[in-house]
């Protein structure tokens, strides 16, 4: 998936866990991109922009090493199950995700709650829901600052080759995006450059010192050196009780495009 460019930009919030917890929060996004590949091996590109998004704007303000672990990663796994119905055009059930996450179950402390692990699926999503005030549409603007945060030229190369294609079929925020995303890769492309060609100038340096010296030793010569698709905004829904999954159901039939 384009060397999982949106695995690359979520690894930046792991300095927001305890450093003793980071490594842990790496498991926990590993697997769990994993589980979503299992249960849907093409997601629409919608569900990664809505899942950075998101987990941005829950976390990026927070002091580094104070977010816990089971916070990070009940929060991340909440919008998952969240975005993951609003861009598929079959039904995708919380229960489908239950085989995928045995190696990752340890960090949502789910045993805390007293319930099967379904329920608190269900009730997990519903809580996030809530947190979002029942709007998933996403903030392009605030995706755009996401990307130019990030100083990695691959994730934006990787990030752009991903995206080519679905300028007819996107907003117009999104292809604002777009064109933000194509000049931070060409800034970050020509910083690059001029690192390189400093880089280049040293060496060169390095070696006309050494090729003087040897020339003047042997020769005793002088040289010169030239140097040269689809997202859906849910609709509001009872905050009460617990969102079963009939939610997908729900999700699936609303789907609309931003």
């Amino acid at each position: 998936m384009n060397d999982m460019w949106y695995q690359n930009i979520m690894r930046n919030l792991l300095e927001k866990l305890p450093e003793a917890s980071r490594k842990d929060g790496e498991f926990f996004l590993d697997k769990l991109f994993l589980a979503v590949k299992r249960v849907d091996n093409k997601p629409e590109m919608e569900f990664f922009w809505g899942l950075i998004e998101k987990s941005f704007l829950q976390f990026e303000n927070e002091k580094s090493g104070s977010v816990t672990l089971v916070k990070f990663s009940r929060h991340i796994l909440g919008l998952t199950l969240l975005y993951i119905k609003s861009g598929n055009d079959s039904a995708i059930w919380n229960s489908d995700f239950i085989p995928f996450l045995g190696e990752i179950k340890k960090f949502f402390d789910v045993e805390k709650e007293g319930k099967p692990f379904y329920k608190f699926l269900n009730q997990l999503e519903v809580d996030v829901f809530v947190s979002l005030n029942h709007r998933l549409a996403i903030d392009f603007k605030h995706f755009s600052s996401i990307l130019r945060g990030n100083n990695d030229l691959k994730t934006i190369q990787s990030f752009t080759e991903a995206c080519k294609g679905l300028g007819n079929e996107s907003s117009e925020g999104f292809s604002q995006v777009m064109k933000d995303a194509e000049a931070h890769m060409i800034n970050l492309q020509f910083a690059n450059d001029l690192n390189s060609g400093f880089n280049l100038e040293g060496i060169d340096e390095n070696l006309s010192n050494t090729t003087l010296q040897k020339s003047s030793h042997v020769n005793s010569m002088s040289m010169s050196v030239n140097k040269g698709h689809r997202l859906s905004i849910f609709k509001a829904l009872s905050t009460s009780g617990e969102l079963s999954d009939q939610t997908s159901l729900f999700i699936n039939q609303n789907n609309g495009i931003i």
